[in-house]
């Protein structure tokens, strides 16, 4: 399973949420540069870049997303603030692996499904759910649509790639919800859903391949060392369940 380390950025630093919560954050580095070097260097192959300013549509990261995706942009899945077909395109130009479009796709624009159409590999949409309604506007509103629906008609668009994340266990280390990723997976065989929200431990990593989930997103539980990449379980960005 491919571990996905986090770098969520607000006002210029690592955080970590509780719940999305903006007010409930935990700053674990005014050096964002250095951390994701530091989780390259652990084995990473791809880092998940949130601009949580971003996606409430302030501008406060934009010259920080410009290092960043200047010095690692292959090696990003950025995330926050990808409201516009334009702001899409130019991360794709500057090679960014994947972006993630949330907000947008849960408006069911037309310019994602144009998008979809010839960059489906490098398109994750997100689907943060909160009680089966998707959230949008970096979790502080809810969308018109129930979770199946949306990515229903995502992958009727030409999705490949979901990020799921349950808010509820986000930032929580209680365990990721993985009923809701099985149940997922039952019906929606065919895209690749990234899990989010909740991982506690490597022995997380194992409930979720069992299930068929191939991908995760950590936050906290790395930064907090309950996670470790590099170590003989979780190894080049890995995490080996036999």
């Amino acid at each position: 399973m491919r571990i996905i380390p986090a770098v969520d950025l607000l006002d210029g630093n690592v955080v970590r949420l509780r719940r999305g919560v903006f007010s409930d954050q935990t700053i674990y580095s005014r050096d964002p540069s250095t951390t994701v070097k530091e989780w390259l260097n652990k084995g990473a192959e791809i880092i998940h870049i949130v601009d949580l300013n971003g996606s409430k549509g302030e501008n406060t990261n934009r010259d920080l997303m410009k290092r960043l995706v200047a010095s690692f942009a292959a090696k990003l899945q950025v995330a926050g603030g990808i409201k516009s077909k334009e702001r899409a395109l130019d991360l794709l130009e500057q090679g960014v692996l994947r972006i993630v479009i949330g907000s947008a796709a849960a408006n069911k624009e037309a310019w994602v499904k144009a998008l979809l159409a010839n960059e489906a590999e490098r398109i994750v949409i997100a689907l943060d759910i909160d009680d089966e309604k998707v959230r949008v506007n970096g979790w502080q509103s809810d969308s018109n649509y129930g979770f199946c629906d949306l990515l229903e008609t995502m992958i009727e668009w030409g999705a490949i790639h979901f990020l799921v994340t349950d808010i509820s266990k986000d930032g929580m280390r209680e365990g990721p919800n993985v009923a809701l990723y099985r149940k997922l997976k039952v019906l929606y065989p065919q895209v690749n859903l990234i899990a989010s929200g909740g991982i506690s431990s490597n022995g997380d990593f194992a409930l979720l391949r069992r299930v068929g989930i191939a991908e995760a997103v950590v936050g906290k539980a790395l930064y907090t060392g309950d996670v470790v990449l590099g170590d003989n379980v979780a190894y080049g960005g890995y995490c080996h369940d036999n």
